[in-house]
């Protein structure tokens, strides 16, 4: 199974940004996905973790609903 139509477009968007714009682009991204920029912060996110930095924010959301 590969990468989403979406998964690729982010990819690439992310590729052409600069220093300045990737942190502007993670922070438009938290607000897209109702998560905190601290919460992308903590994450090491690179280029590559797309996937993973998916998977913990639907491992966080379950936490929150346990409560």
């Amino acid at each position: 199974m590969g990468e989403s139509k979406e998964d690729k477009r982010m990819r690439a968007k992310w590729e052409s940004l600069s220093g300045a714009e990737k942190s502007e682009f993670k922070k438009n991204y938290a607000m897209r996905r109702g998560i905190t920029i601290d919460f992308i912060r903590r994450w090491a996110w690179n280029e590559g973790d797309l996937d993973n930095l998916e998977y913990h924010i639907a491992e966080r959301r379950k936490k929150f609903r346990e409560f």
